[in-house]
């Protein structure tokens, strides 16, 4: 070669160097730019925190310290490369937020490299076109979704391309073979289906280039993969089965439509928003933008030509395509959806999120964007499409802005104070991810920084079902402010020491669960005391009685549990065995029953000692932290949700689950409820269900909850037996909360249906009924008062349907019977008042009615005998509680609530944390109050709850004449003396004031007794199978009743109970019912005594515990219950059982004596595993490193005519439509001639399926919801059969690479002269290649 020539060509080496590294330096900008300075919530915040840690848990199977218990989830897959990395960086003390950025530019640049070579060893493109495809590769949609949050899942498509290139590179088989699988390894475990996925891309490549290499590659690659594989099969043996209670596949495949999959975006996480922006930012971006979903279309589209030129086209057209159909099945429209969906929930659950096999489709649109790309137009438009489809890598960013610049000093004291002392930690309140009031973090940063046990409520449950009903019965007692001693006593019971209480939750996502939430639960625990307090305070000053909700506490506090149980237990004596879930506890605490320590054993079958209803028939929406939880369903109600698991149940408690029970009525069904699991409006408003409407109490109702609004909705009551009402009286709500109200409903019969108006009020109004028998009556919706056209959102309620001659009622059936027998209420009720940390607040946005409302009715089979009534109650009538705490005397004209807190004996009671606040419609507010002797007053103070606009009082005495009075900027008022029994004022114009304290000369202060009347009639009066069963409060504080608390009651005589079904109901109006029982009289207590076990050794898989007992029993440990623990008690294994529903352990004979051995077997087998797997993957890297010997050249795969697999494709993807599109455009195809087709058809027809995305997106909220369907899935999904039809029709013959023969000169151009051992890739020759021709690869050994 002449010098100049060479002296060229080394100047356009050095220059695309240049490029290449250029390249690399933006990727890693982007990676520092994003939330610099910022720890962000990438795949495992442990990583970023305590990297040695998780890794060193990870050495083992079980994992003591979290959940409970438990066997992680794939911990293992840290072990290379994502651990060592970030361990590095732990070692050198780098910051943590850089070594995240180093691993996320580490990701970007592997994914980018790779390309590039794999480019240059597949002869695709020249050098701008290589970087344009490696660019595309690197910031593709889904690298942007996911680098910044979930790395982990992206990384092995980083990986992809490197695995691919030896393959293609390496003649000698066994070394090709063998650097592919070094690359596999580099996927690491942290994600199996991630890395299965990626995997079929080289083995398609095999298939069609070098089969025989197979015989290599595939042993050598589950070799490379055996230190995670095996112990994925032995977690999936062992670990509690999460899947079922995550996404559906309903979820993952919404979205997952063919342009969104051949485009990039089908993560359905990326649609979401989390709080008050999104999780995924530009995933986000690239979900919604019209001009993001265009260029990311157009890109996919070039790629598509690009594939349709090359002369790789069968191997990259069927790898695409193959990846279209796995992501896209399940989706509506694509054939078979419906039972795809069924696989995907059930044994095909880990492959759920079908979105992970985007490498399929993703590698070859970017090889095939190489092969376009060489033609310098072409080149110029790809690369202003991968720049723009990239921006948003650049703002908003790969990471979320709010990530926390670090974990906040308070945190790590509280942390280390933690692991000074011994106990399990329970965080509270539960969190739906780790959002925070200085950063989000996916992840608690409890789990990195407490050496010791800890759990807490999150959106994914870990452990066993029986953890999980428990902690979300905890979180849902604490989020309502609900505590009691039962609830304390169960937590130690589970080995709970401390209360980790977050005062520092990111409040837009508490759902009620304020802090004074939760510290008004821990009042309800007397034992429970305050040990710890950490960092500033969080919350805003108190300015208001009725909306001060966030009040002011420091960030964490640490209160601490009395009695807390030790690691092992021995508890002696018979078990109690109980119907139920294990919730059940907290009421048998509640109610004495397990005062004793005995153990307890649920749902056993026959030979029940305890019946309860609290294993409920009920529907979950497992997203929804809080509210997300159906009303007791009856027996053969239709679920409404599309997951086959319901709830957290187990396979054997079907038979003592507890349902609904009709009365007087069939049923009662309606359209929606906004009681519904998973309701779209009003979430977690249980009272608000169908039967709402027919309980007789104005207080509650039915509410539609629709989004497609109002009109439509129906209630429809289904009778017993045919009946000919002539009218019915119905009542609907009027609230601008629901929007426009009812002005015209459609009543339905088996007779026929009638159309009439409705008038504008809260009151009862009749409507007429058709005439004739009938066994039905449906009210529907018929028009609102409104002018939209499509009142979307809005709904309708129905506060009472009164049918003439009908009474029904509405009983929450056991399905066993007992001796004893406990009830549970107070489901979904949440009181309106709450007690912060600078005073009570009141509002009705606090309240929230339970299932039953004021109800309680409970249907169960009972044995028979002489019983006593006992239970929990809420004092809830006003009036009653004016009475039992000496405040009869004062009234006033409204309050806001019913609650205790609100009432007007609150602006007397010499307590400013509380004050009586009017309701917002009583113009004039007034307060009065009666003496028992007269008293003399000329002037009052008054103490105003929020900042006040309150200038005039009228006072008025016993002789009626009216006083007003200024008050003044202190609050002080001074009128004409006057000596009186009873003082009345009068506020005029003051809606909702809000008094705090009135004082003054001569005004006593309300005296508050310390406890409430025991007298018979003094609790709760309930009739049993229709006889009175009156009650009276025992030992009930004034303070308690004060606060909404639930007192304790018991019947004033024994009752008499005849065997079979029996029901008892409350009479309503005064009290809500907690708990109750109905217990044998003479009911003598169960020997059984607790104690701990002394251990002498006791580590995460291997342990021993002394045990002694003469009447036998059992040895508990407060871990979940796992079948891979064994117990050895002198040569012989003791039988395991599950406790309280879901602890471990093992039944003890009678004169037990010894050291009990106990041994989590399948992890020697786990350890085993990790190492053989470590020796299998230096085996690999030995017969790489060894020479080998050259073999067959990769052939050239014959360039078939699959266009008619384009018509499978199509019904495949898009049904029968899909079908016939495919079919039309084969006939077109064979009319028109393939090689007359412009190349921009493939583009634009690319283009215009993702335009018909953007169209329905933008024509939906203008009245034109009707062709979003369409517009979004048929049209789209139709062009993309299309597209797929003409890619898999061969073109013209071309020259070697795909390329025309004017691009082929730029390609030779950019080609650096190669010789000898410098070769790094093929000479390539604008030359014809005949089927079956040997394709040019480098001979590497």
């Amino acid at each position: 070669m002449p010098s100049d020539a060479r002296a060229g060509s080394a100047t356009r080496t050095a220059r695309e160097k240049v490029h290449t590294w250029v390249g690399a330096l933006v990727l890693t900008t982007l990676a520092f730019v994003s939330a610099p300075g910022r720890i962000i919530p990438d795949t495992k915040l442990d990583m970023a925190l305590n990297p040695g840690g998780f890794l060193g848990r990870a050495l083992h199977l079980w994992d003591p310290s979290g959940a409970f218990g438990q066997v992680q989830n794939q911990a293992y897959g840290y072990f290379f490369p994502m651990g060592p990395f970030y361990l590095l960086g732990d070692a050198v003390r780098m910051a943590p937020w850089i070594t995240q950025r180093l691993w996320l530019a580490l990701v970007l640049c592997t994914a980018y490299f790779g390309v590039l070579r794999l480019t240059r060893a597949l002869g695709l493109g020249g050098p701008g076109a290589q970087l344009v495809a490696a660019f595309a590769y690197a910031l593709a949609p889904r690298a942007q979704t996911l680098v910044g949050i979930n790395s982990a899942e992206f990384w092995p498509t980083a990986v992809l391309p490197w695995i691919l290139l030896p393959l293609v590179t390496v003649r000698s088989p066994r070394r090709a073979a063998a650097l592919s699988a070094l690359a596999v390894v580099a996927c690491g475990g942290i994600n199996a289906t991630a890395v299965f996925a990626v995997l079929l891309v080289p083995g398609l490549y095999l298939l069609f280039y070098r089969r025989r290499l197979l015989l290599w590659w595939l042993p050598l690659t589950a070799a490379a993969s055996f230190w995670w594989l095996m112990p994925t099969f032995l977690m999936g043996r062992y670990v509690f089965p999460f899947l079922p209670y995550t996404e559906t596949s309903a979820t993952t495949t919404a979205i997952t439509s063919l342009p969104n999959a051949l485009r990039g975006a089908s993560q359905w996480g990326a649609y979401l928003p989390g709080g008050f922006s999104p999780w995924w930012p530009a995933g986000n971006q690239l979900a919604g933008s019209w001009w993001l979903i265009l260029a990311t279309g157009l890109v996919a589209g070039l790629g598509v030509l690009g594939i349709r030129r090359s002369r790789h086209r069968v191997f990259l057209a069927s790898t695409l395509l193959l990846g279209l159909a796995v992501v896209v099945a399940g989706h509506t429209g694509t054939l078979f959806s419906g039972e795809v969906r069924d696989l995907l929930d059930g044994p095909l659950g880990p492959l759920r999120n079908l979105h992970k096999f985007d490498a399929l489709i993703r590698l070859p649109v970017v090889l095939g964007l190489a092969s376009l790309a060489v033609s310098v137009p072409w080149r110029r438009v790809a690369t202003v499409l991968v720049a723009a489809s990239a921006l948003p890598a650049l703002t908003p960013g790969l990471a979320i802005p709010e990530a926390p610049v670090n974990v906040p000093g308070y945190m790590r004291q509280a942390a280390d104070w933690l692991n000074d002392r011994d106990g399990t930690v329970l965080s509270v309140p539960g969190q739906q991810f780790g959002q925070y009031t200085y950063g989000r973090m996916m992840d608690d940063p409890l789990q990195s920084l407490l050496d010791g046990r800890w759990a807490g409520r999150m959106v994914a449950p870990a452990g066993s079902v029986g953890l999980a009903r428990l902690l979300q019965t905890f979180d849902e007692r604490f989020a309502s402010g609900r505590g009691s001693p039962g609830l304390a006593q169960v937590l130690a019971r589970m080995g709970v020491r401390y209360l980790f209480v977050r005062n520092d939750v990111e409040r837009g996502v508490l759902g009620g669960a304020w802090p004074a939430r939760v510290h008004d639960a821990i009042a309800a625990m007397p034992e429970v005391r305050l040990a710890a307090s950490f960092g500033k305070d969080q919350g805003q000053k108190f300015t208001s009685a009725t909306n001060s909700f966030d009040q002011r506490y420091p960030a964490v506090e640490v209160y601490e549990i009395p009695a807390a149980a030790s690691r092992a237990t021995v508890l002696e004596g018979a078990p109690l065995r109980v119907s139920g879930g294990p919730e059940a506890l907290l009421a048998l605490a509640d109610e004495g029953l397990l005062d004793d320590g005995r153990p307890i054993v649920l749902n056993a079958g026959e030979g029940t000692d305890v019946a309860s209803d609290t294993l409920r028939r009920r529907e979950l929406s497992f997203s929804d932290l809080r509210g997300g939880v159906s009303p007791t369903m009856t027996a053969d109600q239709e679920y409404l949700g599309t997951t086959p698991t319901k709830d957290f149940t187990e396979p054997g408690w079907a038979d003592d689950q507890s349902v609904a029970a009709y009365s007087g009525i069939r049923d009662v069904t309606a359209s929606t409820s906004a009681a519904d699991a998973g309701a779209s409006l009003g979430a977690g408003l249980m009272s608000q269900h169908a039967f709402a409407a027919l309980d007789g109490d104005p207080g509650t109702q039915w509410t539609s909850a629709g989004w497609g609004g109002a009109v439509g909705e129906w209630l429809e009551v289904g009778f017993e037996r045919a009946r000919t009402p002539s009218t019915v009286d119905v009542a609907f709500a009027v609230s601008d909360l629901l929007g426009p109200s009812v002005s015209r409903v459609t009543v339905e019969t088996d007779a026929g249906s009638l159309t009439q108006d409705v008038r504008k009020t809260r009151r009862s109004q009749r409507l007429k009924v058709p005439e004739g028998p009938t066994t039905r009556l449906r009210i529907e919706i018929a028009a609102i008062r409104t002018k939209n056209p499509f009142p979307l959102g809005t709904r309708a309620a129905i506060t009472e349907l009164r049918v003439p001659g009908v009474t029904p009622q509405r009983a929450i059936a056991l399905p066993r019977s007992g001796s004893t027998v406990v009830f549970t209420g107070l489901n979904g009720y949440t009181p309106g008042c709450m007690q912060g940390s600078e005073g009570w607040v009141c509002s009705g946005y606090l309240a929230a009615q339970g299932e039953e409302g004021g109800g309680f009715v409970r249907t169960f089979t009972h044995l028979g005998g002489e019983t006593r009534l006992t239970g929990g109650a809420i004092v809830s009538d006003p009036g009653l509680v004016a009475e039992y705490t000496g405040a009869d005397g004062v009234r006033a004209s409204s309050t806001l609530v019913d609650d205790a807190p609100a009432q007007p004996r609150s602006a007397f009671d010499g307590d400013p944390a509380t004050a009586w606040t009017a309701e917002l419609g009583d113009e004039d507010p007034s307060l009065t109050r009666e003496f028992a002797s007269p008293v003399t007053l000329s002037e009052l103070r008054f103490d105003f709850a929020a900042e006040r606009g309150i200038t005039r009082v009228t006072v008025t005495g016993d002789d009626g004449e009216a006083q007003e009075a200024l008050i003044s900027a202190k609050g002080v008022v001074r009128f004409a003396p006057i000596r009186t029994r009873t003082l009345t004022l009068e506020f005029p114009g003051a809606p909702a004031i809000q008094i705090a304290e009135v004082t003054g000369p001569g005004l006593p202060t309300l005296a508050t007794p310390k406890a409430v009347p025991d007298s018979c009639g003094s609790g709760p009066t309930f009739t049993l199978d229709g006889s009175r069963v009156r009650t009276r409060l025992v030992d009930a504080p004034a303070a308690d009743v004060l606060a909404g608390r639930s007192v304790r009651f018991v019947s004033c005589r024994t009752v008499p109970l005849k065997a079979g079904e029996r029901t008892l109901a409350l009479e309503p109006g005064s009290f809500l019912v907690a708990t109750a029982a109905l217990r044998p009289a003479a009911q003598t207590p169960a020997a059984s005594t607790a104690k701990a076990a002394e251990t002498t050794r006791w580590e995460a898989t291997s342990r021993t515990a002394e045990v002694q007992t003469t009447t036998g029993g059992y040895l508990s440990v407060p871990e979940n219950f796992n079948e891979g623990w064994t117990a050895v008690l002198d040569g012989v294994t003791l039988r395991p059982v599950v406790l309280d529903g879901w602890r471990q352990g093992w039944e003890l004979p009678a004169g037990a004596s010894g050291t009990v051995e106990l041994t989590y077997g399948p992890d020697r087998l786990y350890r085993l595993c990790l190492l053989a797997g470590l020796g299998l993957v230096l085996l690999v890297a030995l017969l790489a490193a060894l020479p080998g010997r050259p073999g067959a050249p990769a052939r050239q795969p014959r360039d078939r005519d699959l266009r008619w697999g384009g018509a499978a494709f199509g019904l495949w993807t898009a049904g029968p439509l899909g079908l016939v599109a495919a079919l039309a455009a084969l006939g077109a195809a064979r009319l028109l001639r393939p090689r007359r087709l412009p190349d921009a058809l493939l583009v634009a027809l690319a283009g215009l399926s993702a335009g018909s995305l953007v169209l329905a997106a933008y024509l939906y909220p203008r009245g034109l919801a009707v062709l979003y369907g369409p517009l979004s899935e048929q049209v789209p999904a139709v062009l993309c059969v299309l597209l797929a039809v003409l890619l898999l029709t061969p073109p013209p013959r071309q020259p070697l690479g795909g390329l025309l023969d004017e691009d082929m000169a730029e390609q030779r151009e950019h080609q650096p002269e190669q010789h000898g051992d410098e070769q790094d890739e093929p000479e390539v020759e604008p030359v014809h290649v005949a089927a079956g021709e040997p394709v040019p690869a480098v001979d590497h050994q």
